[in-house]
């Protein structure tokens, strides 16, 4: 791509990418009528592989806009304005793909006018990397491969008096690229909880590092603790170890041993009732029991290794866990890209194990579902992670003969001789938001009795890429699961993988990069996650009316929180079926929040909005001010509810 191809491209989709949006009203004291100067654009560059965010093709603290630059074919690039005609809704992402070809490189350029210095906040999103500056001093930058979606960062930045300059560089890797870009008073929940909560002075809650021998590697695959305390972690390069006292602080105390080796990517663990530890490799579920009572297993059984294996890498094996009626769930990966190896039995598909050992095929059309979970009623639910055919990850309840979206598992499905499953897509019960969680791990259930703090009973899910937990809420309406997904907790050491319990409500993470990348610095570990005693103020539920939402909060709100209609935002918005990977966010509109009341005891606001339409995700955003009756702020102020059935329907 060169320099003449740039002047073809439809200008209208950068422009529009960027709009203000007050969402408290001493913004608009603040910020010009006119804040917003037109985008300009120089580019593309093109660039080696991975190496174009560190390459400075201009001057990146005080770009001229005059000077024109030379290109190794001799086309000379130059600064254009780029006019909106039809400017797009506030945050859209814009996309570049008339811009930018493989490993380019564009920069965008433009002013913010402020009548008085103040800080604003900037949401910013991009593929595949990007780094910004503001009057010439960077206040990011980030190397990534991953899609665009709205608020992905949110970046402080200080705003004086008059314009402010704004350069924007976005680098290409491969295919579609693009950019968001959004100013804004307050990203609710983000401007808190993406810095890490543990610099912000926030008591509620710390993390730990279980100080591991160096000699220890432990990529977590599965973790499971037995009556005794001790913790088991299988690992991917194949040992369970067993933690004998996990809560020890002192490096030197800490026991560890080796109960098995030899195995093949565990990816779960599950104790039965006589004291055999069921494992889940890729090419089979193992039994495996300490008969002389040493310590280690001494006895490999293999319980089920119906699939077979391609070689392909992609081809995990997730499970057990087990259902009301008693029988063991267990789930199995499609190759990567799909299509490679899944011409064997049962790619991408959920199986059962009865009382009886016998296997049952359950369900199909699972992509990489790295979780599962047993709610209180034994309902079995599982996590599924973004691609090809799914939008963006999700929590979704597995039912008999069902399909979950990827059409790779339907040739062998299909001929299956008592076959007469369904073959349209069964909606999920939550739809996580790309910006929260990129690569869903495996969930638990809070069953502490509030040792863990406030959220008795909600799911708590770990994201291996962002290094972050969020919380899930369900409530059935019908026989349909839905609920709501809430930003939680960041600044763990590395991805998040695997979670569990100890029996004093600590809950402990298991790290691993698995050769994928996350957004820490650790590569493997395990890390615990304590509730210190204080309750923290957040939103703790989002439950679906008739004509609105009910939003219980922790504590009472303060008197002199904006509970107003105009202070909530409600975003309504949808995602693509399709074969790309991943998806948009798509027919996206502002529903009318039409009243919001606060219950007597000020912990609960019911809100009556306009018309919702179903299979759609809502973004419910407290936008003001929200303070407890102590003056403590929330650890969020925003919901993202799945709309699957309204109540009475």
């Amino acid at each position: 791509m060169n320099g003449r191809r740039l002047a073809s491209f439809v200008a209208a989709t950068i422009a529009a990418a960027a709009t203000v949006t007050a969402q408290d009203p001493d913004l608009l004291d603040l910020i010009d009528a006119n804040e917003l100067a037109e985008w300009r654009v120089l580019g593309p560059f093109p660039s080696p592989e991975h190496a174009g965010l560190d390459i400075p093709f201009i001057d990146e603290q005080s770009p001229d806009l005059t000077k024109s630059h030379a290109l190794p074919d001799g086309d000379l690039l130059e600064w254009r304005a780029v006019d909106a005609e039809h400017p797009l809704p506030d945050g859209k992402k814009c996309r570049l793909d008339h811009v930018l070809g493989d490993w380019d490189t564009v920069y965008l350029w433009r002013t913010i006018r402020a009548i008085g210095d103040h800080e604003a906040i900037i949401g910013l999103g991009f593929d595949d990397s990007a780094a910004l500056w503001v009057n010439g001093e960077e206040v990011f930058r980030r190397k990534a491969n991953q899609g665009v979606t709205v608020d992905q960062h949110a970046l402080n930045v200080q705003l004086q008096t008059g314009d402010n300059t704004v350069l924007l560089k976005v680098v290409n890797d491969r295919g579609a690229s693009g950019f968001a870009f959004r100013l804004t008073d307050q990203i609710a929940g983000q401007n808190r909880w993406g810095a890490g909560i543990e610099d912000d002075g926030h008591a509620s809650y710390a993390i730990s590092t279980v100080p591991l021998p160096d000699d220890i590697v432990l990529e977590v695959g599965g973790l499971l603790f037995r009556p005794d305390g001790s913790l088991l972690v299988a690992c991917r390069r194949g040992q369970i170890y067993c933690i004998h006292n996990p809560a020890e602080r002192d490096p030197e105390k800490l026991e560890i041993s080796t109960f098995a080796e030899g195995l093949h990517e565990p990816l779960g663990l599950y104790l039965e009732a006589d004291g055999a530890l069921l494992a889940s490799q890729m090419p089979e579920m193992t039994r495996l029991r300490d008969v002389d009572g040493d310590g280690r297993a001494d006895e490999y059984e293999t319980v089920t290794a119906a699939w077979g294996l391609s070689g392909n890498y992609h081809e995990y094996h997730f499970g057990p866990v087990r259902d009301a009626a008693g029988d063991l769930w267990a789930t199995l990966n499609i190759g990567f890209p799909s299509g490679k190896g899944d011409e064997l039995r049962y790619r991408g598909s959920a199986y059962r194990l009865g009382p009886d050992g016998e296997f049952q095929i359950t369900c199909y059309g699972l992509r990489s579902p790295n979780g599962l979970l047993v709610n209180d009623a034994g309902d079995v639910f599982y996590t599924d992670n973004q691609g090809e055919w799914m939008d963006v990850c999700r929590l979704s309840h597995l039912r008999p003969n069902r399909f979950y979206g990827h059409p790779v598992a339907k040739p062998w499905a299909e001929a299956m001789s008592d076959f007469g499953w369904a073959t349209e897509p069964t909606p999920p019960a939550i739809w996580y938001p790309y910006h929260l969680v990129r690569s869903a791990s495996w969930p638990v259930v809070d069953r502490t009795d509030g040792a863990f703090g406030p959220y008795a009973g909600q799911i708590i899910l770990g994201d291996q890429n962002n290094s972050l937990l969020v919380r899930t809420t369900l409530e059935r309406v019908g026989d349909t699961y839905q609920g709501a997904c809430y930003p939680f907790w960041q600044a763990f050491g590395g991805g998040i993988n695997r979670l569990a319990f100890d029996a004093d409500g600590v809950l402990y993470v298991g790290l691993t990069n698995r050769g994928w990348g996350s957004v820490r610095g650790m590569a493997h570990g395990l890390q615990r996650f304590e509730f210190q005693g204080t309750t923290p103020f957040d939103l703790l539920e989002a439950r679906v009316t008739q004509d609105g939402w009910e939003i219980e909060f922790t504590k009472p709100l303060s008197p002199e929180s904006n509970l107003t209609p105009r202070h909530i935002r409600v975003r309504e918005y949808g995602y693509r079926y399709w074969s790309t990977y991943g998806s948009d966010e798509f027919d996206e509109r502002n529903i009318d929040v039409l009243d919001a009341r606060l219950s007597a005891d000020r912990k609960r606001v019911a809100l009556r909005c306009g018309p919702r339409q179903i299979g759609k995700v809502f973004q419910i955003q407290f936008r003001g001010t929200i303070t407890s009756a102590d003056g403590e702020a929330p650890i969020t102020q925003e919901a993202f509810y799945t709309l699957q059935r309204l109540p009475g329907s």
